[in-house]
């Protein structure tokens, strides 16, 4: 009979016994022997033993009570997962994360449990288990496993792809063949098991239902690689010789034709898998076109005497993609040039609107440039209006300077003005 701290597991599950020492622990309680009490509850597997935390705030919990807890920490999590976890998250400077990995060292799930929810509180208490966490999410949290590993960069990428590959886990394989340069096996990978994609793998799938996701991911993948290194290029405003990844990029094909010198490598591979596989033929030319394979790249390696079961329903689906294409570029087109009449009348009408000046109503007008005030002038004598600017000049005070106010309200003196290319400009708003 095993026995802890003499209550027994008999008295656990034997109401009357069962009675007594709850009723002990409410006397503790009363006379103030509070780690007692908590002690009794715990052994009983009695769900008050959390109130005795969560009665008070945790800065004021009684520290005979935190000893207990750092002492059974098993017993508390297996008695209730949420509540034990809040209340270690809320000592965790009395309790902290390496003690408690200690105690849980042979209950994975519940250590899993524990670090997962300190992860998402304090992230940086988890840099040590890092590694430990990603093990244990691949056995009890599958789905936050791969959220983990893009979130943070404090693992070793080795050490995280050698555990993903142990336990066949194919997206976050992928993804952590991506960040250490391996594009090529990650796309692979997808190509022979991407059909498999899902934590919940359905065997009753057929050979071209797997392949159809096999091609989608692919393709999928190619678009993201090329969307990542277009927008990285254009970022380091240089030709992109390598990869956001460091892997040189494959140089033109002399003997390859146009359209294969302007595919990119991970396209040629997703081609040349394809080439001797006539259901992966038929996904890649359903899923071509709209996603940025060019399937002229793919119908050029085909072997004229292959025979390919649905060849003719996929061309037919590649075509209709095509036209579809078409129509909405040409739907795009027709808005793009009603909006653009639109604008461009809406900016000759602007244009052409007078600009009044009254500096009579006006209390201080100042140069945008040297923001010297402009001197009033009841009625100018000799405005000379053009349609991008109007020069006021002052005839009746010959010491005061003429001014430019641009249709935009801006006004300058015409001596601070500097002309570009023979035309005057607000430098106002050319600079903004």
């Amino acid at each position: 009979m095993k026995v802890i701290s003499g209550i027994s597991e008999v008295t656990v599950l034997e109401p009357g016994l069962r009675n007594l020492w709850q009723a002990l622990a409410v006397l503790y309680e009363k006379v103030g022997s509070s780690e007692k009490a908590l002690d009794i509850l715990v052994q009983l597997r009695d769900p008050r033993v959390f109130e005795l935390f969560e009665r008070k705030p945790a800065q004021l919990t009684d520290w005979r009570l935190i000893e207990v807890l750092k002492e059974r920490v098993e017993y508390f999590m297996e008695l209730n997962v949420q509540r034990a976890v809040i209340i270690l998250l809320d000592h965790i400077s009395a309790i902290p994360v390496d003690h408690v990995v200690t105690q849980l060292e042979t209950k994975p799930e519940l250590l899993y449990q524990y670090l997962d929810s300190v992860y998402h509180r304090y992230p940086k208490l988890v840099h040590p288990y890092i590694t430990l966490l990603i093990r244990l999410c691949t056995r009890f949290g599958r789905d936050k496993l791969l959220p983990l590993l893009r979130s943070t960069d404090s693992y070793q990428l080795s050490d995280a792809l050698t555990i993903c590959e142990q336990a066949k886990l194919v997206p976050e394989t992928v993804y952590l063949l991506t960040r250490v340069g391996r594009r090529h096996d990650a796309l692979q990978l997808i190509m022979t098991q991407g059909g498999e994609l899902s934590s919940d793998k359905d065997c009753t799938t057929t050979l071209e239902e797997r392949q159809s996701a096999a091609a989608a991911a692919a393709i999928a993948y190619c678009c993201e690689e090329d969307t990542v290194r277009s927008d990285f290029g254009k970022v380091r405003g240089a030709p992109l010789t390598k990869s956001i990844y460091g892997v040189p990029l494959d140089g033109p094909d002399p003997n390859e034709t146009e359209g294969d010198e302007n595919a990119g490598e991970l396209w040629q591979q997703v081609v040349l898998f394809a080439v001797d596989k006539p259901a992966f033929i038929c996904a890649l030319l359903q899923h071509a076109g709209s996603e940025g394979l060019d399937p002229r790249l793919l119908l050029r390696k085909i072997s004229p005497d292959m025979s390919i079961p649905g060849l003719k329903g996929s061309l037919v689906t590649l075509l209709r993609n095509y036209k579809l294409q078409l129509e909405l570029q040409q739907d795009c087109q027709r808005i793009l040039r009603s909006d653009v009449h639109k604008l461009f009348t809406k900016l000759l009408q602007t244009q052409a609107r007078g600009v009044r000046v009254d500096f009579n109503n006006m209390p201080s007008v100042q140069c945008n440039l040297c923001c010297h005030p402009v001197r009033r002038i009841s009625q100018p004598q000799n405005p000379v209006q053009t349609r991008n600017e109007l020069h006021v000049a002052d005839d009746a005070e010959p010491r005061k300077q003429p001014c430019v106010v641009f249709r935009c309200s801006h006004v300058c003196h015409t001596s601070c003005l500097k002309p570009a290319d023979g035309a005057i400009i607000c430098p106002v708003c050319a600079h903004s």
